[in-house]
């Protein structure tokens, strides 16, 4: 599986290595700044958004999900 990846391509592509590698998700941490990355930070033990987009930290806050900022 080559080649860049968006939105719920990277879950294939993540689940394709996790199962090749013989690693899980559990414990698993996330970060990221980008709504396109929800399918992803829906599937780890610790999502954080970091200095999210708009539509990121609205989910992020409905979720309860950590939240930091550098800016």
């Amino acid at each position: 599986i080559d080649g860049a990846c968006f939105h719920a391509g990277k879950i294939t592509k993540l689940m394709h290595w996790l199962e090749s590698n013989k690693h899980s998700l559990q414990g698993s941490y996330f970060y990221s700044d980008s709504y396109n990355d929800l399918p992803l930070l829906e599937k780890v033990s610790y999502p954080i958004a970091v200095d999210a987009d708009e539509k990121l930290s609205i989910v992020a806050e409905q979720k309860n999900w950590k939240q930091v900022s550098f800016l």
